[in-house]
């Protein structure tokens, strides 16, 4: 067992490995009354290519995001949701691009809750006839999607910035790709990915480190796969796809998308990817943040009509920015974006007021038990201890802002996304 400790917070967090391969996660969190497990596997929306052992297979888009939901029905027609909200918890799951999780936030009955948790999540049942319904209502949350402009907006922007890789496919597929899903793929699926070998646990709340260690142990089997298996992506081109795009769809108000691909993530080391995920944030609020003169602008001249999502999302091999509001002429918001972009320059003291700023939000987190979980779990899967973010905070330098500028927020990575009313 490892651990790592922050004094600046009084936060200690651990790291173990079983026998069996499974790696679980534990944050004590004293005192605090609610509790989150989570039980995921390192399978997403990106990997429908993968080697094992030296042989290449190939699954329709979509799988991962179509297992999550074939996971919950059990053999026995228990529905394993409703049993956990019986015991009093709030149960869910969800797929992201490179995992899968199934969690549940308590205060009462957490023994009780887990090893329900971890029964249903080991116990697949897939059949013809079920597989086909949940093509049937898979099928239908594709089409709503399609007309969903926030969705498509978004999606647009990825299929714009990416030429090949995964992420530019929707986590749930088409319906031509779902179509392909059966049984006898869902279970090759599950058995490579969902072994223990290749899973991870997240425990947080006011537990008992060693107790919890014993307990989960008591709920997988002694031994895992040990088969290799490797994650197969195509070779990506650093250059932007498509510059730009228009849909037109059902709406009152254009939306907008803007979004920077990240060409330089694989070759930072783990420490540095961390340095220019929080320059990254910082450039973002100094550029369009809320006390940036472009916000005011764009806000005084009527050019936002919502609120402006801002994010940096970065993985092991890929990262990218995206800029999402509605506003009533995205042409004239993105002319004034590019001018600022173009003439921005850094200042000490606004990059020192946002440092600030981003420090406390995200020391905050620790006071949120369920989002401190997804934090670590998520974290983990790409490499990383969401606790180096604390002392990373106090290393980055202006300098590191500016290189932001100069490596990713520039015309040559930028695409947009636009969605408009239909006449």
């Amino acid at each position: 067992m490892r651990s790592f400790e922050n004094n600046d917070i009084n936060e200690k967090v651990y790291f173990h490995k079983y026998g069996n391969g499974l790696e679980i996660i534990l944050i004590p969190k004293k005192d605090f009354k609610q509790k989150t497990v989570m039980f995921g596997t390192k399978f997403g929306s990106i990997n429908n290519r993968f080697v094992i052992n030296d042989k290449r297979i190939d699954v329709p888009d979509g799988i991962a995001h179509f297992l999550e939901h074939k996971v919950f029905e059990q053999e026995s027609k228990e529905d394993a949701l409703m049993t956990l909200s019986s015991l009093g918890a709030n149960p869910n799951a969800y797929t992201t691009s490179n995992h899968t999780v199934y969690y549940f936030d308590t205060i009462d009955n957490y023994e009780q809750c887990t090893k329900v948790l971890f029964d249903f999540v080991q116990s697949p049942y897939f059949t013809d006839e079920n597989v086909k319904k949940e093509q049937g209502i898979i099928g239908q949350e594709i089409q709503m999607y399609d007309d969903d402009a926030s969705f498509q907006v978004y999606i647009n922007l990825l299929q714009n910035m990416y030429e090949t890789h995964p992420i530019r496919i929707d986590t749930a597929g088409t319906i031509e790709t779902i179509s392909q899903i059966n049984k006898e793929l869902l279970y090759q699926c599950y058995n490579t990915f969902y072994n223990v070998s290749n899973m991870l646990v997240c425990v947080c709340g006011d537990i008992d480190v060693e107790e919890t260690i014993k307990f989960i142990e008591t709920l997988v089997p002694k031994t895992g796969s040990k088969d290799k298996v490797k994650e197969f992506f195509p070779v990506e081109s650093k250059k932007i796809h498509n510059k730009s795009s228009i849909r037109y769809l059902d709406i009152s108000t254009p939306l907008l998308a803007i979004g920077f691909k990240d060409n330089n993530v694989s070759s930072r080391s783990n420490e540095e990817k961390i340095i220019f995920d929080i320059a990254t944030q910082i450039a973002l609020d100094m550029l369009i943040g809320k006390s940036s003169k472009l916000y005011q602008k764009i806000y005084t001249t009527n050019l936002l009509s919502s609120s402006l999502d801002l994010s940096y999302i970065y993985e092991k091999d890929y990262g990218h920015i995206i800029t999402e509001c509605s506003t009533p002429n995205p042409e004239k918001f993105v002319a004034e974006f590019e001018k600022e972009m173009e003439n921005f320059v850094v200042k000490e003291e606004d990059f020192q007021r946002i440092r600030k700023t981003l420090h406390g939000s995200y020391i905050l987190e620790f006071n949120n038990v369920p989002r401190l979980a997804r934090m670590f779990f998520a974290d983990y899967i790409k490499g990383i201890n969401s606790l180096d973010y604390m002392e990373a905070y106090k290393k980055v330098t202006i300098e590191d802002v500016k290189k932001v500028f100069d490596e990713l927020i520039k015309q040559d990575n930028m695409a947009i996304s636009i969605v408009k009313r239909k006449e």
